[in-house]
């Protein structure tokens, strides 16, 4: 797939290797991608593969690789990433008082931890509060309304909901209750 991006994740963190996007890699036309990365050492990370550009979601879901460790100056060849089909989540956001909160973003993070939070599928409420997150991978997900967290275990009561998804699986009526953000 050409134009999707390869980034890596900081195994079991939901996050990048620093904070931010700078090892990310686009592939050429054919899908190819050479990327160069820091040695791990002891710590463990792993690839995603993401079907399009930082912010833009166009047909699959993400992919990734299982957790390596690296040494420095190892090189390693002929990786495939392979994108998946997509499940998508529609819902609803409300504040404490059950009305509709518009404009407040909403995505889907893994819980096993092998992704980026850079390229987790992100929406924002419409004026009803209702979402729609398309280009979620299959399997445990945490649902999540903004303030996010790493873990939806962490996260305050009713902003973050469990799902295990199916490739291809649309899932209706995921009901989300925003937190206050507080003055702005």
């Amino acid at each position: 797939v050409g134009g999707a991006t390869v980034a890596p994740a900081r195994t079991g963190s939901g996050n990048s290797l620093t904070g931010d996007t700078r090892f990310s890699v686009e592939t050429k036309a054919d899908g190819t991608f050479v990327m160069t990365l820091p040695a791990s050492g002891a710590a463990e990370y792993n690839l995603v593969a993401h079907d399009g550009k930082y912010g833009q979601w166009r047909t699959w879901a993400n992919g990734v690789l299982p957790p390596v460790k690296t040494t420095p100056g190892q090189a390693i060849e002929n990786v495939t990433l392979t994108l998946t089909r997509p499940a998508v989540v529609r819902g609803k956001v409300v504040d404490a008082e059950g009305r509709p909160v518009a404009g407040r973003e909403v995505r889907a993070h893994a819980a096993d931890r092998l992704e980026n939070r850079y390229y987790d599928p992100t929406t924002r409420t419409k004026a009803d509060g209702t979402f729609e997150l398309r280009f979620v991978r299959p399997g445990e997900q945490w649902v999540q309304v903004a303030p996010f967290w790493l873990s939806g275990a962490d996260a305050p009561p009713g902003t973050s909901r469990t799902l295990t998804l199916r490739a291809g699986q649309v899932v209706e009526n995921v009901g989300l209750v925003a937190a206050d953000e507080g003055p702005r």
